[in-house]
């Protein structure tokens, strides 16, 4: 089950500009005989904040431009898990970990109309994202039966996994009309 109540503004201060942005809290949960569980694979954060900024414009005739800014902020826990080899008798339970995604980007665009059957745009993006998951190293001794010392969240042996891609987008159109529709 998903839920995203957002709120969003539309400004036009002159006719020829126009500012809006929106902001969006999702939450996602998963219910099993209508209880809320914990998602066995999470392939969507838990709560996903969004929002975005934006301002187009025409500053001179046959000419409009526009920018705007979209972030993403995404948390998450990942189960706590326990890791038993009944072969061996180990048993290791791994605390429950944050997750934390992020992703931001800013566009932007121009296009210029020559003339009633030909326009030509340029427009781009550049967007970054980044997924943090912090793993917790524990270390059993060969042979042994039991982790002496647990793993804990926080502790020395914890540090963040990081992906992180950047992409960059261009992209270059001339529209032309030769007959009128």
């Amino acid at each position: 089950t998903s839920m995203t109540p957002y709120i969003n503004f539309n400004l036009r201060p002159t006719s020829d500009v126009r500012i809006d942005g929106r902001y969006s809290h999702t939450t996602n949960t998963a219910t099993d005989s209508g209880t809320t569980v914990d998602m066995p694979i999470r392939m969507v954060p838990k709560s996903i904040d969004a929002f975005t900024l934006g301002v187009q414009g025409d500053p001179i005739n046959h000419l409009n431009a526009s920018l705007r800014y979209t972030g993403k902020i995404g948390t998450s826990t990942l189960m706590a898990v326990t890791i038993d080899t009944p072969t061996s008798g180990r048993i290791i339970n791994l605390q429950s970990r944050p997750v934390d995604n992020k992703m931001s980007s800013i566009s932007a665009s121009i296009g210029y109309t020559l003339s009633k059957q030909v326009s030509l745009s340029v427009s781009g993006e550049y967007r970054n994202n980044t997924y943090d998951i912090p793993v917790t190293w524990g270390n059993l001794k060969v042979g042994a039966t039991s982790l002496a010392s647990q793993a804990t969240y926080g502790d020395s042996g914890t540090m963040l996994i990081t992906q992180n891609t950047i992409d960059r987008f261009l992209d270059v159109s001339l529209r032309s009309q030769p007959i009128e529709a």
